[in-house]
């Protein structure tokens, strides 16, 4: 059976485990402004209110995360073969790409900023733990033990949004992207490429994520920015 626990002195009250626990696990104790398990008995192990956790206070054990087969590139092509369908990105014209590109470039900094706003100083601990999530959703890459491999990996993945070149030493992964994805999506919100709030929540998206496959964690750096961009993940002493 799952067990389910809270660091008290890290809740905040928002009540996010409260509201997203499909099966009540979590009360709102008001007096306390704090959550509390109250059926833990009843927690199926979905890890919502892990995910949700801003504080990551929340912790169940005795479960056994699945692998979101469903994400896997290959699979996604296995399920086309079978409906004998093609997938709805086929099917988009060029007027669609472009008016999804603004859209996406609208959210994207709006969400950086709703960010700052809620979090302050600490939008780049939730860029950290948005790599460190989107970790977890990558299966295809779980059981590579090769940085080489896994870098190469995301090389494929994030094809669409920017071209990305990378080496690899014994402490250090260089990544170069040219251009960046975000460049222009920052430059049309009229900031500053590398400085962008955006900017800063993805450089520790993107550590978090690497180094959530490589086991380790990564300091970085920017020695360039603009059209093309270079970022040097060392390994944190």
């Amino acid at each position: 059976m799952a067990t389910v626990t809270i660091v008290e002195r890290g809740c905040r009250g928002c009540t996010m485990c409260v509201d997203i626990c499909p099966v009540q696990v979590f009360e709102h104790d008001a007096a306390r402004n704090q959550a509390v398990v109250r059926r833990p008995e009843d927690c199926i192990g979905c890890l919502s209110c892990v995910y949700v956790c801003p504080s990551r206070c929340v912790d169940v054990g005795e479960v056994e995360p699945l692998r979101p087969f469903h994400r896997i590139e290959e699979h996604v092509a296995l399920v086309e073969r079978f409906l004998q369908e093609p997938t709805a990105s086929r099917s988009l014209s060029g007027d669609d790409w472009e008016e999804a590109r603004l859209d996406v470039a609208a959210r994207l900094n709006a969400l950086a900023h709703t960010v700052v706003e809620t979090m302050g100083r600490g939008h780049k601990a939730v860029g950290r733990r948005a790599g460190a999530l989107a970790a977890a959703h990558m299966p295809e890459m779980y059981d590579e033990v090769d940085l080489d491999t896994v870098l190469g990996a995301l090389q494929r993945r994030f094809g669409a949004a920017f071209s990305l070149s990378y080496a690899v030493t014994d402490s250090t992964v260089d990544l170069t992207f040219a251009p960046c994805g975000l460049c222009a999506v920052v430059e049309a919100a009229g900031e500053k490429v590398g400085e962008a709030v955006l900017c800063e929540i993805f450089h520790e998206y993107l550590a978090a994520l690497v180094g959530a496959f490589a086991g380790t964690t990564y300091r970085f750096e920017l020695p360039q920015a603009g059209p093309t961009c270079r970022m040097t993940l060392t390994t944190a002493r």
